[in-house]
This record gives C-alpha cells, sequence and structure tokens, in this order.
C-alpha cells in the first residue's frame, strides 16, 4: 500500500465510538470515508458530527458503495465474528473491539479467511502498544526481577449501561476481563492451562430503567498456569462498584497488576487500559523506582488508528491475531473450567516475547518455535468445544 493514509469505515456508532472516532480522525495516516449503524439517526449525527462524507443504515449496502480498506467493527460483542467475517470476505481489513469472537470455531473461520486473502485481521486490547507496557517487558527481559513466579491482575466496575452486556456472549470476562488476560500473557508469554471460578453474583438488574435477568457471568475468578511453577490470578466482575476505583478512578494511581519475581516485583500503576506507569522494587534497589510516567499519546482506542498507520507504512503490527486468539481460547477454556470444576490446557501460542516494540517470532514458554498458523491454534477446539 505504500506510504500515504488508509481509507476507514467504521461499523457502530454506539457510545465507544465517541472514543474511536476522535482519535482516528486526529491520525495523519486516516481518512475517514464512511459509518454504517443500524439507528439511522444516530449514525446521521454522527456523520455530521465528525465530518465523514457517507453513512449506511446496511452493512451490505456499507461494504458494496463505501470505498474503504480498513474496517473498524466498535458492534456488541455477539456480533463481533459475523460481521468481522463478512468484512473480509468483503475484501477488507479489519481492527474488531474485544472480543475477536465468541466461540474458536468463528475464531478460526476469521483467521483462515484472512489467510487465504491476505487481509490483516486484529482486535482489541491494544495494551501492548503502551509504555508502561514496554517498561515492564524491558525489566522482565533484563532480568531484573530475577525469574517471575506469579502474577495478580483485577478489573471490576458495577457493571455497563447497555442490556447486551448482561446476555449470553458477554459478560464481565469478555468485557473486562479480557485486558489483564491479554496483558499478562504478554508480558508472561503463552498460558498452558486454566482453572475458574465464574457465575452470577446479581442476577436481576435495573439497565436504562428496565428490569433484567443476567444471563452471563458478573463475577469470574480465574487462574492461569504458564509451567514451570508459574501462575497468574485475575478477578473480574461488574459486581465491585469501587474497585479499585471503578470507572470514576482510571486515572489514579492504584496498583492494579503486579508481577513477582525471584528478585523483585512491578507494581502496574492505573488500568492497564489507562496506564500511569510502574513502580519497581528489586533486592539490590529496596526503595521503589517509578517508570514510564510519560505515555506518549497512548490510549486503549488508539488500536485502529495504529493499525491504520501500520497499513498506510506497510509495517508489521505489534498486535497480532494469534495473541487475539490465545486470549479468547483463555476466556473460553475459563468459563469451561468453571462449568466442569476441572483445569482446561490451552493450545494455543503466538509470537513471544514482545519486547522493545517487536514481537519475536518462534519464542514461546513451551520452546516450540513453530508460530505457524496450524502450530498456534492446533487442538485449541478440540479441548474447549469437546
Amino acid at each position: 500500500m505504500g506510504m500515504g493514509r488508509t481509507r476507514v469505515g467504521v461499523l457502530g456508532c454506539g457510545s465507544v465510538s465517541d472514543k474511536y472516532l476522535p482519535d482516528l480522525a486526529a491520525s495523519p495516516y486516516v481518512e475517514l470515508v464512511a459509518v454504517c449503524d443500524v439507528v439511522e439517526e444516530r449514525v446521521r449525527q454522527t456523520a455530521r458530527r465528525h465530518d465523514i462524507p457517507s453513512w449506511h443504515t446496511d452493512m451490505d449496502t456499507f461494504l458494496a458503495r463505501a470505498d474503504f480498506e480498513l474496517l473498524i467493527n466498535l458492534t456488541p460483542m455477539r456480533l463481533h465474528a459475523p460481521l468481522n467475517l463478512k468484512a473480509l470476505r468483503a475484501g477488507r481489513h479489519v481492527f474488531c473491539e474485544k472480543p475477536l469472537a465468541t466461540t474458536l470455531a468463528a475464531a478460526d473461520e476469521l483467521l483462515e479467511e484472512a489467510a487465504r486473502r491476505g487481509l490483516t485481521l486484529c482486535a482489541a486490547p491494544n495494551a501492548v502498544l503502551s509504555p508502561t507496557f514496554r517498561a515492564a517487558a524491558e525489566a522482565i527481559a533484563a532480568g531484573e526481577l530475577g525469574v517471575i513466579t506469579a502474577a495478580r491482575g483485577r478489573y471490576g466496575s458495577g457493571g455497563p449501561h447497555e442490556p447486551w452486556f448482561y446476555q449470553a456472549g458477554g459478560g464481565s470476562l469478555f468485557d473486562l476481563g479480557v485486558y489483564n488476560v491479554a496483558t499478562l500473557t504478554g508480558l508472561l508469554g503463552p498460558a498452558k492451562g486454566v482453572v475458574a471460578l465464574s457465575g452470577v453474583a446479581v442476577p436481576r438488574r435495573i439497565v436504562g430503567g428496565t428490569e433484567i435477568a443476567v444471563e452471563a457471568d458478573d463475577n469470574t475468578m480465574l487462574l492461569l498456569d504458564f509451567g514451570s511453577g508459574v501462575y497468574a490470578v485475575i478477578q473480574t466482575g461488574y459486581a465491585y462498584p469501587m474497585y479499585p476505583s471503578s470507572h470514576r478512578g482510571v486515572y489514579d494511581e492504584h496498583s492494579t497488576i503486579e508481577l513477582c519475581g525471584t528478585r523483585g516485583v512491578i507494581n502496574w500503576l492505573g488500568y492497564d487500559w489507562a496506564p500511569r506507569g510502574i513502580d519497581v522494587r528489586t533486592v539490590e534497589r529496596e526503595t521503589w523506582e517509578r517508570r514510564a510516567t510519560d505515555q506518549q499519546g497512548y490510549t486503549w482506542q488508539c488500536g485502529a488508528s495504529y493499525l491504520a498507520r501500520c497499513l498506510a507504512e506497510g509495517a508489521k503490527p505489534l498486535m497480532t491475531v494469534e495473541h487475539a486468539y490465545h486470549t479468547l481460547e483463555i476466556m473460553l477454556a475459563a468459563l469451561e473450567a468453571a462449568r466442569s470444576g476441572r483445569r482446561v490446557d490451552i493450545r494455543s501460542t503466538f509470537p513471544w516475547p514482545i519486547v522493545n516494540g517487536v514481537a519475536v517470532d518462534g519464542a514461546t514458554l513451551g520452546g516450540s518455535g513453530d508460530t505457524g498458523d496450524g502450530a498456534i491454534r492446533q487442538g485449541a477446539r478440540e479441548v474447549i468445544e469437546r
């Protein structure tokens, strides 16, 4: 594609688009071509507000008439997979809000379609792009913490404002826990197994003035096994309105992720999607050292504009679809482990480690050296969906 700008179409004009569209419009690598939403008044207003020349209420028309290269999918989670697939089949690159899909069968189809057509497919979260992630990864790679032995992540809220988050195909793990799963695997490498507890703590809620029954998880805890005695605990849910300070405190400096090693510890300040830096303490230096306090423009919504830049410059994205797939497999495995009361093995992997802005192909905790598409996903569906 070479230098220049990437023509972008945005699918879904709900509240999350209010964050993505200004970020896209501010990028010199993006030309916003069209928006699409099933609610005509909403999409019309969105196009007018952001000076986007074309708007549509039907995706087929959107794909047929709007001339864009990259689709940004900001629709509800249960719609991600079928709409991603439709866009890929229409020859578009795709960036999708998390998760990539809600089943491994659907994710397999997406990866296969993208590979067959030579298209780029990426999904949020984008935490691997942040200076905070890079500082933590570099400290680990430099051996400052010694051998990493354990990690902990937590992200909860009182619950979102749209009913679909609580319906089948939604839930706090796909919505919130996904961040810690992506961040901790990005730092520690592919996980090998998971055990979990997951359920509904608040079975009925008032959302938008209407009482609804909660179908998807609103309280989940999972324990990841990375092999060699390395473990991570993740806690997430919609039952924590002040934990550690809900969305009202996303810009404070409470630690939400902890990484422990034989010679030191890292405390991640703020959420991984709204980071404030890291505090590092080692046996050689017992006072805390704060690093990466300047996020250099990083935001949780910058993944789409980042991918547009990569496409415009012909660069390989640091975010990989294999990592998004691995994150999805872990979440599905956690829900299966909670249902069955048994550990579930994880079969997929992804290019790792991710250090100094480079995803190193062929490096995994298991040392297989094979990160081809087949090896990355081998056996995953059989474990989760048997």
